[in-house]
């Protein structure tokens, strides 16, 4: 376990002092083996880092697109408030997921690929539903409703 993890489990604090110990000592070649850690590439440490952090961003911008999604769907009955509620919830955890993972592998691909570019460009999913449904919420609000 020690050589594993030599500055203790994975906290931001140690992968920080794993990142430095790499970045003050760099191996002829970074290697992505658990069983090696010093020599990972800082890259690929920073992104463990910040990645947890994005994906708490991206719950917060999640339940955001929520509440937008529920002031627009208020007109539909209820079976299709639900499912577009759903549909939009799990499209755009998986579109998050999907670019997460292929920061990922983008991150480990090259050791000059940025850690912190590779965590933090997948939410720009959510915020572009953001974007979006804050669209939809005001072309809504200039729509004239006819009430008979």
């Amino acid at each position: 376990m020690a050589s594993q993890y030599p500055f203790g489990p994975d906290t931001p604090g140690a992968l920080r002092a794993q990142r430095a110990a790499v970045q003050a000592n760099p191996p002829d070649e970074f290697i992505l083996r658990i069983d090696r850690p010093l020599e990972q590439p800082p890259n690929w440490l920073t992104y463990r880092i910040h990645s947890p952090v994005a994906v708490a961003g991206f719950a917060l911008l999640a339940a955001l697109m929520g509440h937008g999604l529920g002031g627009l769907t208020t007109g539909l009955s209820p079976p299709r408030r639900r499912n577009a509620r759903l549909g939009l919830g799990v499209a755009t955890g998986l579109a998050f997921f999907v670019a997460l993972a292929a920061g990922g592998q983008w991150v480990r691909a090259d050791a000059t690929n940025s850690g912190v570019l590779g965590a933090w460009l997948p939410l720009l999913v959510p915020v572009a539903g953001l974007a979006v449904l804050e669209g939809l919420g005001r072309t809504r609000k200039r729509t004239p409703v006819s009430r008979s």
